[in-house]
C-alpha cells in the first residue's frame, strides 16, 4: 500500500466510497420496495375481508328485515301461545333463508345455547350446545352471545369444522340479538376461498418485486462502473497537478531557507480550493512568525493580569464560603427541631443543642454511637430500612418513630433524613410528636361521639322499612279475619312475607351489633341473588303500586362486601322512585334494573319514569335530611345512607343523573341511580 502511487491510492478511495454508498443506497431501495410490497399485501387481504363482511352484513340486514316482519305482529293484546307460534314462524322463515348455491345461511340461537334454526344440522335443533367449541378451544357460542348482549352487529371470526371433511377451517360471522326474545341471529362463511385468493396475490407480488431487487441490483453495479471511471480522471485534474505544483513552491521555500537569502516572493497556487487554501497559509505562516516574539511579550504581560485577577477570585470565594458557614451554624444551633449529623454507619458526629434538649443526654454520650442506641427495638428494623432508602434516593421524609431518651422513657418523633456529599455525611431532623398524637387521638374521639347521632338516625331508617311491612301485614291479616276474608293463600303470603322481613331485620340488628364490637367482615356473594332478595321483600309494594319491575342481570356477578347493605341500598333508591312515580301519578310505572361489569368493577343502574329529579336538587341528593318528597314528606335519611353503605361501607361510588329513553317505541324520563362496587 505504501508503495502506490498517490492516483492509485485515491481512485481505491473514491472507489470504495462508490461501492459502499450505492450498496447502501441499493439496500434502503430494497427495503421499500419489500415494505410497499408487504403493505400491498396486507391492503390486498383488507379488501377481501372487507368485501366477504359487507356481503355478510348486508344479507344478515335482509334477514333483520325478513325478522322485523314477524316483530310487528306482536302487540300488547298477543296472548303467550300467539306470540309462540309468531317466534316459530319466523323460525321457518329464517331457517328457509339460502344463498350462494345453498351454501349460505342463516342461523338462530337462543341465549341458552339452543339451535333455534341451523339449516345444516338440522339434527342439532333444540340441543344445548352453550359450551361448544371452536379450534383452539375458544367458545364459540358463549362468544356469540355475549356480543349479542352488548346490543348492535358483531363480527366473529373463530376455526370451525367443515362438514365436508371435519377439518378446521377459519370461519367469519355476522351476528345481531334479539334482547327481548334472547336470541341471536346472523350468518357466516369460511374464508377458505379468499384466504387462496390472498396466498396467490401474495406469491404475484413477491415475484414482482424480486424482478424489480434483480434490475436494481444490476443497474448498481453499472452504476459503480461508469461513477469510478469519471472520478478517477476528475480527482487526477482536481488533486494530484495541484499538489505537484504546490510541492514545487515548498522545495523553493526550503532552498531560501538554506541559502539565507534576506527576501523571497510570495507563489500560491491559484485555486478556490482547500489546496489553494494551503498555499496562501503557508505563505501567511512565514510572515506570520516575525511577529512570534513581539506577541510572546505581550503574552507574559497578559498571564500577570489573569494571575492577580484569580488570585481576587480565590479570595472572594474563600468569604462566600465562610458567610454559607456561618449561616449554617446559625440555623444548627439555633433551629427548634433536633438536628443531627451521622456518619454512613449511622454514628454521631454532631448534634445541636435542641437535639441534646429532647433527648436529655449530653453530647459526649451521644458522639461517636450509633442512632439505633436510641431507637425502641420495634422500630429498629425499619430504621435500618430507613438510612438504606437515604443511601440509595438521597432523602427520605416523615419516617416516625419510637426513641429512648434520659431515663430510660420512649417518645413518639417524625425525622427526615437528608445524604450529604463531601465528605459522604447523613443530615437528620427530628420533632417530637408525641403530644400532637395525643391531642390528634382525642380530637378523633370527639368527633366519633359527635357522629353518633347521626348513625343512631340512619340505623333507625334501616329498621324502619321491615317494621312497618310487618306492622301493615299483621294489622292487614286481623282486618280480613274479622271480615271473615282471610283465605289460606292470603296467610300464607302475609306469614311470608312477615317471616321474610322479620329476617330481614333479625340480620340488620346482628349486622349493626357486630359493628359496635367490630366484628363486622365483608363476604362475597352473588349480586343476582341479592337483587332476587331485593325483589322478595318489597314485593308487597310492587304490587300495592302498580310498578312494573324491568330485569336485565348478567350472570355470575361476584361482590365483595356487605350482602344486607346492599339490599337495604336497594330498597332506599326504590322508595324514592315508588314515591315520586306515585306523587307523580304516572300511569305506566316502570323500574329499570341492570347489572354488568365495567373496567373490573360491577355496574348497578336503577332508573324510573318519573319525569326526573329538578336540577337544583340533585347536587343535594345524597345530604342527610335532604328529601325529594314532597307530599309524603321523608326524613331524607335514606339516600345518605345509601351513600354512606356504598361509599365508606363498601369502598364503591354512587352517582345519581336525569336520563332519556326509549322503551318498546315510547319515549320516557326519569332518575338514574348508578352504583359502582368492586368485584368480588
Amino acid at each position: 500500500m505504501k508503495n502506490l502511487s498517490l492516483n492509485t491510492k485515491l481512485f481505491m478511495i473514491v472507489l470504495i466510497e462508490v461501492i459502499i454508498s450505492t450498496i447502501i443506497l441499493t439496500t434502503q431501495s430494497v427495503k421499500t420496495i419489500e415494505s410497499m410490497s408487504h403493505n400491498n399485501v396486507i391492503q390486498y387481504e383488507k379488501q377481501v375481508i372487507k368485501a366477504k363482511k359487507e356481503a355478510l352484513k348486508n344479507y344478515v340486514d335482509m334477514a333483520k328485515g325478513v325478522l322485523q316482519i314477524y316483530r310487528d305482529k306482536v302487540t300488547s293484546t298477543t296472548t303467550p301461545l300467539e306470540l309462540q307460534q309468531i317466534k316459530n314462524d319466523a323460525i321457518k322463515a329464517m331457517d328457509s333463508m339460502v344463498y350462494g348455491n345453498d351454501s349460505g345461511y342463516v342461523f338462530v340461537w337462543s341465549y341458552d345455547g339452543v339451535p333455534l334454526a341451523f339449516n345444516p344440522r338440522p339434527d342439532l335443533i333444540g340441543k344445548n350446545l352453550l359450551n361448544l367449541k371452536g379450534g383452539g378451544g375458544k367458545w364459540v357460542i358463549k362468544d356469540h352471545i355475549a356480543n349479542a348482549k352488548k346490543g348492535g352487529g358483531h363480527f366473529y371470526n373463530y376455526k370451525w369444522k367443515t362438514t365436508k371433511d371435519s377439518a378446521y377451517q377459519t370461519k367469519i360471522s355476522y351476528s345481531f340479538g334479539v334482547q327481548d326474545w334472547r336470541w341471536f341471529v346472523g350468518t357466516g362463511e369460511y374464508m377458505s376461498k379468499e384466504e387462496k385468493e390472498i396466498a396467490q396475490k401474495k406469491e404475484q407480488i413477491i415475484n414482482d418485486t424480486n424482478q424489480l431487487i434483480y434490475i436494481i441490483m444490476f443497474s448498481a453495479i453499472v452504476l459503480i462502473l461508469i461513477a469510478s471511471t469519471i472520478l478517477y480522471f476528475l480527482i487526477r485534474k482536481v488533486i494530484t497537478k495541484p499538489l505537484n505544483n504546490l510541492k514545487c513552491e515548498l522545495s523553493n521555500f526550503f532552498s531560501f531557507l538554506q541559502n539565507k537569502e534576506e527576501d523571497i516572493s510570495s507563489s500560491y497556487v491559484y485555486a478556490n480550493d482547500e489546496i489553494g487554501q494551503m498555499s496562501k497559509e503557508i505563505n501567511d505562516n512565514i510572515q506570520v512568525s516575525i511577529k512570534l516574539h513581539n506577541e510572546l511579550k505581550d503574552s507574559e504581560h497578559k498571564a500577570k493580569i489573569l494571575n492577580d485577577t484569580l488570585e481576587e477570585k480565590v479570595k472572594n470565594r474563600t468569604l462566600e464560603l465562610k458567610e454559607q458557614k456561618e449561616t449554617f451554624e446559625a440555623i444548627y444551633n439555633g433551629s427548634k427541631d433536633a438536628i443531627a449529623i451521622l456518619d454512613m454507619k449511622s454514628n454521631f458526629l454532631a448534634v445541636n443543642p435542641a437535639y441534646l434538649e429532647m433527648t436529655g443526654f449530653s453530647e459526649n454520650e451521644l458522639l461517636s454511637t450509633s442512632c439505633l442506641r436510641l431507637t425502641h427495638n420495634k422500630d429498629v428494623e425499619a430504621s435500618k430500612k430507613a438510612i438504606e432508602e437515604v443511601l440509595r434516593v438521597g432523602f427520605i421524609k416523615n419516617f416516625e418513630k419510637e426513641c429512648i431518651i434520659k431515663g430510660n422513657k420512649s417518645i413518639l418523633t417524625n425525622m427526615s433524613m437528608s445524604l450529604l456529599k463531601n465528605p459522604n455525611r447523613i443530615l437528620i431532623s427530628v420533632r417530637d410528636i408525641t403530644e400532637q398524637r395525643y391531642k390528634d387521638k382525642l380530637l378523633y374521639e370527639q368527633s366519633k361521639m359527635a357522629s353518633m347521632g347521626e348513625m343512631i338516625g340512619n340505623i333507625a331508617h334501616q329498621w324502619r322499612q321491615p317494621l312497618s311491612v310487618i306492622s301493615t301485614a299483621a294489622t292487614g291479616m286481623k282486618m280480613q279475619k274479622e271480615f271473615n276474608m282471610l283465605t289460606d293463600k292470603s296467610f300464607n303470603e302475609t306469614c311470608k312475607a312477615i317471616n321474610k322481613n322479620a329476617q330481614y331485620l333479625s340480620k340488620t340488628i346482628d349486622d349493626f351489633s357486630d359493628f359496635i364490637k367490630g366484628d363486622r367482615n365483608k363476604t362475597i356473594f352473588s349480586l343476582e341473588d341479592n337483587v332476587d332478595s331485593f325483589l322478595h321483600l318489597v314485593e308487597g309494594s310492587i304490587k300495592s303500586y302498580h310498578i312494573k319491575i324491568i330485569l336485565d342481570l348478567e350472570e355470575d356477578i361476584k361482590i365483595d362486601g356487605y350482602e344486607n347493605e346492599l339490599t337495604q341500598c336497594l330498597i332506599n333508591i326504590f322508595n324514592n322512585a315508588k314515591d315520586i312515580l306515585n306523587e307523580k301519578e304516572v300511569k305506566d310505572k316502570l323500574i329499570f334494573i341492570t347489572t354488568s361489569i365495567h373496567d373490573g368493577n360491577a355496574i348497578i343502574k336503577i332508573k324510573d319514569n318519573a319525569s326526573g329529579i329538578p336540577n337544583d336538587i340533585l347536587p343535594k341528593i345524597f345530604e342527610p335530611y335532604f328529601t325529594t318528597k314532597h307530599k309524603s314528606q321523608g326524613t331524607g335519611l335514606g339516600l345518605h345512607m345509601t351513600y354512606n353503605l356504598i361509599v365508606d361501607g363498601m369502598g364503591g361510588n354512587i352517582e345519581a343523573n336525569n336520563v332519556s329513553y326509549e322503551y318498546k317505541g315510547k319515549s320516557y324520563t326519569g332518575a338514574e341511580f348508578i352504583i359502582i362496587l368492586p368485584l368480588g
